[in-house]
């Protein structure tokens, strides 16, 4: 199976030495899960300066979005949503309104998988912060079945020793790292936690790839069991480096909790 990711895509969000140590895992998790090829998509700033680092070691499709591309798809996704609101037909899909904040990586890798997967495939579309907890035999029970997307929802992992957040390493298993479990994104910040996170590569997914764009393909055959995924997301870098616009809650309960020196 493939996986879909983004490494560091919106140029206001940038932050290289997250997306270094976060890939570092998140390629060794998967490959070890039976992966065979994954597809990024970054900024060329990103790609650039770690790509170096692991395209010898796996079989990686670096895919760049310069930031004028970006930009180009959010104009396209504001005019995704009028074309549906002028149409009369934005109850048919899932698409959120074209506001300012709303990023359009979800256009971005419903582009790639036209591109890079087959419309019977399936594939991975992950964050760089989403670890699922597959093993490699379940993974196949998966791919040879005639399912048509899985389900997932992000338990949120945090580490902290005497008081403060760990600083992320390479050298030690990220789950023993992150290892307390907690409910952040559900809780405190009163956002999605499910996600769809293998699909078949003619189904495409919707803004933060929490549903199916087309609502009429929810009806489709999912796997049964919603599946586990680590959010490995609240680390000492991570929290330093700022959550963006849709962080705030999260920023403001780490900014008051731990000593991040």
């Amino acid at each position: 199976m493939k996986v879909i990711a983004d490494i560091g895509t919106n140029p206001n969000l940038i932050k290289i030495d997250v997306s270094d140590i976060l890939l570092h895992h998140f390629l060794k998790h998967y490959d070890d899960m039976g992966v065979t090829e994954f597809i990024l998509h970054g900024n060329d700033e990103v790609i650039n300066a770690i790509k170096s680092s692991y395209e010898n070691r796996y079989n990686i499709k670096f895919i760049y979005i310069n930031s004028e591309t970006f930009y180009e798809y959010k104009n396209r996704d504001w005019r995704m949503y009028n074309a549906l609101k002028d149409a009369g037909k934005l109850n048919d899909y899932e698409h959120p309104p074209a506001i300012p904040n709303t990023c359009p990586l979800w256009i971005i890798q419903n582009d790639l998988k036209k591109q890079h997967i087959t419309d019977n495939e399936l594939c991975f579309i992950l964050d760089l912060d989403e670890f699922v907890d597959l093993s490699t035999t379940e993974l196949k029970l998966i791919q040879d079945s005639d399912i048509q997307f899985c389900k997932g929802i992000l338990r949120d992992r945090v580490g902290e020793s005497n008081g403060k957040l760990i600083t992320l390493n390479k050298q030690m298993n990220i789950f023993e790292q992150l290892n307390q479990t907690v409910d952040i994104t559900r809780g405190l910040a009163n956002r999605a936690a499910g996600k769809v996170i293998i699909t078949r590569g003619h189904l495409e997914h919707c803004f933060g790839h929490h549903g199916l764009y087309n609502r009429a393909d929810l009806s489709k055959k999912r796997w049964p069991d919603v599946l586990n995924v680590n959010h490995c997301k609240y680390f000492k870098q991570n929290i330093e480096g700022g959550l963006g616009p849709h962080g705030r809650k999260e920023q403001a309960y780490f900014n008051n909790n731990y000593d991040k020196r």
